[in-house]
Formats: C-alpha cells, sequence, structure tokens
C-alpha cells in the first residue's frame, strides 16, 4: 500500500453514499478525505490555507472560482463537458466505475511526491 502524505487533501462534495465509497477506497491509499457539502467546500478552498490537493464532485459549476489552482475530477452518471470547461486540471469519471479507474484519475491529478 502506497502512502500520498504530502499531495494534500482531497475535498469530495457528492452525495453521502458515493462520498463515503469514495473516502474508503482513497483512505485505504493513504489519501486524506475531506467529505462535505458544497457550501462548506466553497469555504475551504476560498480559505486558501487548506492544502487542498483535489476536488471530486458531480457539480463542478458550484467551483468554478477555483478553476485556475484546483485540480478536478468530476464524476457522474452523464458527465457534461461544459462543466469542466473552465477548468485547466480535470478528469471526468463516469458513473459507475470501478475503484482501481478512481485511483488512476487521483493519480494523474495530484502532483507526484
Amino acid at each position: 500500500m502506497t502512502t500520498q502524505p504530502d499531495c494534500g487533501a482531497i475535498v469530495v462534495v457528492e452525495d453521502p453514499f458515493v462520498a463515503g465509497f469514495l473516502r474508503s477506497v482513497l483512505q485505504r491509499r493513504g489519501y486524506r478525505v475531506l467529505p462535505m457539502e458544497a457550501p462548506q467546500g466553497v469555504d475551504l478552498l476560498r480559505s486558501g490555507d487548506c492544502g487542498i490537493g483535489l476536488l471530486i464532485t458531480n457539480v463542478p459549476a458550484r467551483f468554478t472560482e477555483f478553476a485556475d489552482r484546483v485540480p478536478l475530477l468530476y464524476i457522474a452518471a452523464f458527465p457534461d463537458p461544459n462543466e469542466v470547461s473552465p477548468f485547466r486540471t480535470c478528469r471526468v469519471l463516469r458513473k459507475p466505475f470501478h475503484p482501481e479507474q478512481l485511483i488512476n484519475c487521483v493519480e494523474q491529478l495530484l502532483p507526484p511526491m
């Protein structure tokens, strides 16, 4: 098992069931995961001192003000490419997906250690 201690936290803004699944998969790989609602995620990112390395959400439009500084993993059953166009660094993962697909996307988006 590889640990990713220096990559920053992963903020997950999703419904509670999906957020729990994502947290379980990612924590087993050593990632620090912070599930939260969209307003709390926006507040955390606005604070600027949070060490966020990645945002995972199904509502990327709520986070476009951070599109130039936070990588995004957009997960949705029917992803809309227009939702991610403002983001400089992003990946799209279509639901349902295998946990290894999630890990691969996260590894592509987080900076190397």
